[in-house]
């Protein structure tokens, strides 16, 4: 087991230096320039023609201003590039049925509000794109949208439940953020936890949606916990819909746009769901905090396996999110497909092991079929 071990770190060690000096030298992606098996984001909504009626409660500027303290410097929780959070005082709004039809509890008066200013370079066709992903997306990996205050030119609300446990960023690199003395250190059981939740709501996005949506803004402060650790995928600034509604999976991997451009992709979805995976292995510098039971380490291998496969510099080699969902789901196979040759224990298990071990072991390959 020491030897997995060992293997595991020098393999996080290696894609974190790899992503490091990508980033610093600004290093392509490797994405094709070709645009033959591309695919184009669909033009941003109008106001005019969404259904705002789907947003949920209808609350006043008014009411809003005296929740924040006028939005004082005291109640923001943090400053985004798609817009401003606020932490609220709401007393009336404890009996108000959010959009699942759950009523909230007598002490759930204390709400979120996302302020956007649209005078912003960039932030208005962004916030219409996340109206129009939240008119289109309703699921409980989502960050539970409670209503909207529309009723400013220049200057747009999004009303939100308060999270217990805040985002997952707070969580991991708690010497970084202020404010996080209520926030425990997360153990091995809830990590793999976080990481199914968040890979459950991507691969909703990616392959149950229709057209495909794509989340854009992938990181560990998108990732939203509730008072159990579940996951509630928030900060949707770029989500948008692909053109076409049926795609196959060529047309899928395709990145046509360089990682670290506005044009978000599935693709840099999978990449950057790898960068968050390393986060949770590692706590980006080695956590202290993560003491794993011996019994667990082939977990804690089999996560790393599957964020080197995302961060592949091809596209192309990236998985599916399905992919990714079964191998963190059943993340005992991927150590044994390794061993083995991408021997799987049945043909089920074997189209996601091969899939995802293709990546970290280009020299085998997978056993025919027939």
């Amino acid at each position: 087991m020491s030897a997995i071990y060992d293997s595991w770190e020098r393999l996080v060690d290696a894609v974190l230096l790899r992503e490091k000096l990508r980033y610093l030298g600004r290093i392509d992606s490797r994405a094709s320039s070709e645009s033959a098996g591309s695919f184009r984001l669909a033009e941003p909504p109008t106001e005019s023609t969404l259904n705002t009626q789907k947003l949920g409660y209808k609350f006043t500027h008014r009411h809003l201003l005296k929740a924040t303290g006028n939005f004082s410097d005291e109640n923001l929780i943090k400053r985004g590039s798609s817009g401003d959070f606020f932490r609220g005082d709401y007393p009336n709004f404890t009996f108000l049925f959010t959009r699942d039809n759950k009523i909230l509890g007598p002490d759930s008066n204390i709400i979120v509000i996302k302020r956007i200013d649209l005078d912003l370079v960039g932030n208005r066709e962004a916030y219409l794109y996340e109206l129009d992903f939240l008119t289109k997306v309703w699921n409980v990996k989502f960050f539970p949208l409670l209503g909207r205050c529309l009723e400013k030119e220049n200057e747009k609300f999004l009303v939100y439940k308060l999270m217990p446990n805040g985002d997952l960023s707070s969580s991991l690199f708690k010497k970084n953020v202020k404010n996080t003395d209520g926030l425990t250190s997360l153990d091995w059981i809830t990590r793999m936890k976080i990481a199914v939740g968040a890979a459950e709501g991507l691969a909703y996005l990616h392959q149950e949606c229709n057209p495909s949506l794509v989340h854009g803004d992938v990181q560990a402060s998108s990732i939203l916990l509730d008072d159990n650790y579940e996951v509630r995928l928030g900060s949707l600034s770029q989500a948008g819909a692909q053109q076409s509604g049926h795609h196959n999976h060529d047309d899928w991997e395709s990145d046509k746009y360089p990682l670290g451009t506005p044009e978000a992709t599935c693709a840099n979805d999978v990449h950057c769901f790898g960068k968050v995976l390393l986060e949770l292995v590692t706590g980006k510098l080695v956590d202290p905090s993560l003491i794993v039971d011996e019994d667990l380490l082939e977990e804690v291998w089999s996560m790393a396996i599957v964020a080197k496969s995302c961060l592949d510099p091809d596209p192309k080699r990236r998985p599916l999110m399905t992919h990714i969902l079964k191998a963190l789901e059943n993340p005992l196979e991927l150590p044994r497909a390794a061993q083995t040759g991408y021997k799987a224990p049945d043909s089920s298990t074997a189209s996601w092991t091969a899939a995802i071990l293709l990546n970290i072991l280009p020299q085998l390959e997978p056993e025919s079929s027939t």
